[in-house]
C-alpha cells in the first residue's frame, strides 16, 4: 500500500511540469547569456576587421615607401648629360618622376635634319649597339622642350651606302621627328603620384616606361617630397641644374572601411597612418 501511495505523489508530481513564471525566468536568463555572448562576439569580431584593417594599411604604406626609396637610390645613375634624374610637382599631395639607366647605354641621332617619320632612325654607323636589341622598349628623347617618346625596336640594320646604323620603329609613328641632338636611351622611367578621383580609396599609382598607369597600393591618401641640396638647404622643388643628396618621403595613409569607434573619437571613420623615411641619393645629379 505504502509503495502505490508512493507512486501516485511521484506521478502527479512529474505531471505538474513547470509554472509560467519557470518558464519566463529561463527565457529571460537565456536571453541574457544569448545577448551577452553576441555582444562579446560581436565586439570581438569588429576589433579583429580593424587590426586587420591597420595592419593592411601599414603594410601600405611601409611597400610604398620601400618602393620610392629604392628607386631614388639609383636616380640618376648612367644618365646622359642633359637628362633630368628627377622631376617633380610640388601640390598636395605630390607627383615624382624618377629616371635611372639600369645598364647604361645611349645613342645619338645621327647628324642630319632628314624628316624620318616613315623612315628608321639613322645613327652613327660604327655605334656600340651591344646593348640594344630587337623587341627592346626604349626612349627617343628630344632635345629641348619636347616630350620624350617611347617606341619597341622592331629592328636594327646597318646601311653601308650611306654610313648609317638604323633602328627601326615600324608601326609607331612619332609625334616629333628624331633630330641630331635628340638620344635613344634604354632608360627606367617611373612616375608615381596619387590618385584621388575616389576620395573614400584613393590610389598610389604607378606608371613606368610610357605604359598606362597602375595601381601600385590602396588607401594612400598624401604624398610629399622634399630634397637637400648640396648648399645644405631642404626645398620641396627641383629645377634643372640642382644637385639633391637625400631625399625626404611622407606618406600618409587611411584604413579601407569604416571603424565606428573612430567615428566615436570624431575622426572620419577610418584610421589614419603617415610614415616618413629619408633616402640618400647615390647619383646626384640633376
Amino acid at each position: 500500500m505504502k509503495n502505490i501511495l508512493k507512486r501516485a505523489r511521484y506521478k502527479k508530481c512529474n505531471e505538474r511540469g513547470f509554472t509560467i513564471v519557470e518558464i519566463m525566468l529561463a527565457t529571460l536568463l537565456t536571453s541574457v547569456i544569448g545577448i551577452a555572448a553576441l555582444n562579446f562576439y560581436s565586439a570581438e569580431h569588429n576589433t579583429l576587421i580593424t587590426q586587420q584593417n591597420v595592419s593592411d594599411m601599414q603594410q601600405n604604406l611601409r611597400a610604398s615607401i620601400d618602393e620610392i626609396t629604392k628607386r631614388l637610390r639609383n636616380a640618376g645613375a648612367n644618365l646622359p648629360d642633359g637628362i633630368q634624374a628627377l622631376e617633380m610637382s610640388d601640390a598636395n599631395p605630390d607627383s615624382l618622376t624618377i629616371r635611372y639607366a639600369p645598364f647604361g647605354g645611349s645613342l645619338d641621332v645621327g647628324d642630319h635634319t632628314q624628316k624620318q617619320q616613315a623612315a628608321p632612325i639613322h645613327v652613327a654607323k660604327g655605334s656600340d649597339l651591344s646593348m640594344f636589341q630587337v623587341g627592346m622598349k626604349v626612349q627617343l628623347w628630344h632635345e629641348g622642350a619636347k616630350t620624350p617618346e617611347w617606341f619597341t625596336i622592331t629592328n636594327i640594320s646597318t646601311n653601308n651606302g650611306s654610313g648609317w646604323e638604323e633602328i627601326h620603329h615600324q608601326g609607331q609613328p612619332f609625334l616629333f621627328d628624331p633630330q641630331p641632338g635628340d638620344k635613344i636611351l634604354i632608360l627606367e622611367e617611373l612616375k608615381y603620384y596619387v590618385d584621388n578621383t575616389d576620395t573614400a580609396n584613393p590610389l598610389l599609382m604607378l606608371q613606368r616606361n610610357g605604359a598606362p598607369p597602375n595601381v601600385f597600393a590602396d588607401n594612400i591618401n598624401d604624398f610629399q617630397m622634399s630634397f637637400l641640396r648640396t648648399s645644405l638647404d631642404t626645398v620641396t622643388t627641383l629645377l634643372p641644374g640642382d644637385t639633391a643628396i637625400v631625399g625626404f618621403v611622407s606618406m600618409a595613409a587611411h584604413t579601407a572601411d569604416i571603424d565606428h569607434d573612430a567615428v566615436a573619437l570624431g575622426n572620419d571613420g577610418r584610421r589614419h597612418r603617415s610614415l616618413t623615411s629619408e633616402v640618400t641619393i647615390r647619383n646626384h645629379l640633376q
